[in-house]
């Protein structure tokens, strides 16, 4: 068994080559193989976005806190708020980024297949 504290693990700025503007991840579930989910916490900053991606397994998303929004490859753009889910469907290419606001952000639980990053 492991055991983290609240606050034990670093926060880490997202990467430059998946994320426009400023976004932080927490680890939250880092399971060790054979086990396949990871889950974290995403803060996304005004007007921070992720690029255009898939995931092969698919992607649940749950927002925290704040307003967001999601977007299919070539689908229209939708609104997410404070409880909502979303399921992305396994190869489905979206981006997930915050409304172009002055002040705000958006916090996004989000779990996924180790295998599908």
């Amino acid at each position: 068994m492991e055991l983290y504290a609240g606050g034990s693990r670093p926060t880490r700025r997202g990467p430059a080559q998946s994320f426009t503007g400023t976004v932080w991840q927490d680890p939250i579930i880092e399971a060790p193989a054979p086990a396949r989910i990871r889950s974290g916490r995403v803060s996304f900053e005004p007007g921070a976005r992720n690029a255009w991606h898939t995931h092969p397994l698919g992607q649940t998303l749950h927002v925290l806190a704040g307003v967001g929004r999601v977007q299919l490859w070539g689908g229209p753009v939708r609104e997410i708020r404070a409880g909502d889910t979303v399921w992305i469907a396994p190869n489905d290419r979206f981006q997930i980024f915050l409304r172009n606001l002055t002040l705000g952000y958006y916090d996004c639980f989000v779990v996924f297949s180790r295998s599908s990053q």
